[in-house]
């Protein structure tokens, strides 16, 4: 392993990165984890090496990446005005000084074509600002994560009351993603020849709220039905958690599947040049313990 090539991670303490670094190392590369914080719970086995750096300092920043041949960023849950942008052009510029070969950009999110919207305004920007800068780089823009519904915030009311409750329409059908899934597309933009280009990504199948109840309801054994949470209350909730204006972004983004609803569903065929099969919801649901951890 000390020959692998080094993948750099930034921001490897969040729950999205580690899924990323769990599939490179599970592929030959040695995950280099770079963080604000001193420690993070991913294990040494998945990440031998770990710099605590601030995300501020091109210098420390561009120190740190010497050496990797990619360097993986995720977009953060930071959406006070301007942040998320000095983030990404300071790993940008300390990338090309540090000379990768070559970056992943994760917008977490899927990002419209009608950018007036606060998330896919931001989101955009960021992924033409990476496509422009001097490291080659490719560019995914995933749907929802399926991981969000055994989130703390949604967990308790899928187990204790078989309410699967979340902010989207119940007849929008929507390509979900899983984390795992994330993971293999980011180790596929990581290797493959599709520099410059961005790749929308979800998961092989569209389903509605109303679907994946169903689902739920097979796997775990129990009654499962879909409530939309109003979305007033849902970005209360995430502001109080993130901080504002992170929930009323967060809002206006649902706001748009009301008179768009099939905006979140996906052709697999968008991604075919990465050689991905996203595992579908059933998969996903077939392999979570669907409890609450003591």
């Amino acid at each position: 392993m000390t020959n692998s090539p080094i993948v750099a991670v930034i921001g490897i303490g969040g729950i999205q990165n580690q899924a990323i670094a769990r599939e490179l190392a599970q592929n030959g590369f040695r995950i280099r984890g770079i963080g604000r914080s001193r420690h993070t719970s991913i294990p040494s086995s998945i990440c031998p090496e770990y710099r605590q750096v601030d995300p501020d300092s091109r210098t420390e920043l561009t120190e740190a990446l010497r050496g990797a041949e990619v360097v993986v960023v995720t977009s953060p849950i930071d959406h006070r005005p301007g942040q998320r942008e000095r983030l990404i052009e300071t790993v940008v510029e300390a990338a090309g000084k540090a000379g990768t070969a070559r970056l992943v950009f994760n917008a977490a999110a899927a990002v419209f074509d009608d950018r007036t919207h606060p998330v896919a305004k931001v989101l955009g920007a960021l992924s033409d600002a990476v496509l422009a800068g001097p490291v080659p780089a490719t560019v995914l823009q995933p749907t929802v994560y399926m991981d969000n519904l055994i989130a703390p915030w949604s967990l308790p009311s899928l187990v204790n009351d078989g309410v699967l409750a979340y902010p989207m329409p119940e007849n929008a059908p929507v390509s979900w993603i899983s984390h795992r899934s994330l993971g293999q597309f980011v180790h596929a933009a990581a290797t493959r020849p599709v520099l410059g280009r961005v790749f929308r990504i979800g998961g092989p199948e569209a389903l509605t709220g109303h679907a994946m109840a169903e689902r739920l309801t097979r796997v775990m054994g129990r009654a499962v039905s879909y409530h939309r949470i109003p979305l007033p209350a849902f970005a209360e909730g995430i502001n109080a958690a993130f901080g504002p204006p992170a929930g009323d972004d967060i809002a206006a983004l649902y706001r748009t599947m009301e008179a768009e609803l099939a905006i979140m569903s996906r052709d697999p065929a968008e991604w075919r040049d990465l050689g991905v099969t996203p595992e579908t919801f059933d998969d996903w649901a077939k392999r979570q313990a669907w409890k609450i951890a003591a």
